[in-house]
């Protein structure tokens, strides 16, 4: 697999910057914690999807999939209220800081790909990673899918790769973060059985939606 962090900068200052709705829309946002070991791989699946790093070359097909779920998500999270459509310069930009974040240890940020039609086309159909967290020796996990994937139990798969990474990066807990109205995330969370603990905040927001936070921890 091409190493999507080949020729990056190491000095973070130097790296384009993204747009703030491509800035890990999918995670909730923690400053980093003590370092976990060993880091994710780079590269997961259970045969029917395939979690990898992003790459690059995937700017089109982020594009692609956040133009498609922005009308659905838009009553979920804040990036896809977003009038203008990124553009190939801020979708590069962002894959680029995606890669350093990779390579810094301070999230990992995979693309969710399937099968394409043909024999060797993959498809790009989402995106979900894992965080560190400041306050805690767990890590925060997220995702989202383009509006054209949902249904096809993706998500749930995609879920259960992150967690069995969590797990070999010997994190305690793994967290994921959803606004209390998203009932079909409940019922993936459900699923694989998260702990639901509660709000998260003291303040609701403008729109009067309030975030609950899903919690695993290993099995005993």
């Amino acid at each position: 697999m091409a190493n999507i962090a080949s020729g990056i900068s190491s000095n973070h200052d130097a790296l384009p910057t993204p747009p703030d709705f491509l800035n890990v829309p999918q995670l909730a946002i923690c400053p980093p914690a003590p370092l976990l070991q060993p880091p994710p791989r780079s590269i997961t699946t259970d045969g029917s999807i395939t979690l990898r790093r992003w790459r690059i070359s995937d700017a089109s097909a982020l594009i692609r999939i956040t133009s498609d779920s922005c009308s659905r998500l838009a009553s979920w999270v804040a990036w896809a209220r977003r009038s203008a459509p990124c553009t190939l310069d801020e979708a590069m930009a962002s894959t680029q800081l995606m890669a350093h974040r990779w390579d810094e240890g301070q999230s990992w940020e995979y693309a969710i790909t399937v099968q394409g039609e043909e024999e060797e086309e993959e498809v790009v159909v989402g995106s979900c990673g894992l965080r560190r967290r400041e306050d805690h020796p767990g890590v925060d996990a997220g995702y989202w899918l383009a509006e054209s994937s949902t249904g096809m139990e993706y998500v749930t798969r995609a879920v259960k790769l992150l967690v069995e990474e969590a797990w070999r990066m010997e994190a305690v807990s793994v967290r994921i973060v959803r606004d209390r109205g998203d009932g079909k995330g409940r019922d993936v969370l459900e699923r694989l059985r998260f702990e639901c603990q509660g709000e998260v905040g003291a303040e609701r927001k403008e729109d009067e939606r309030m975030d609950t936070a899903w919690v695993k921890y290993p099995e005993p």
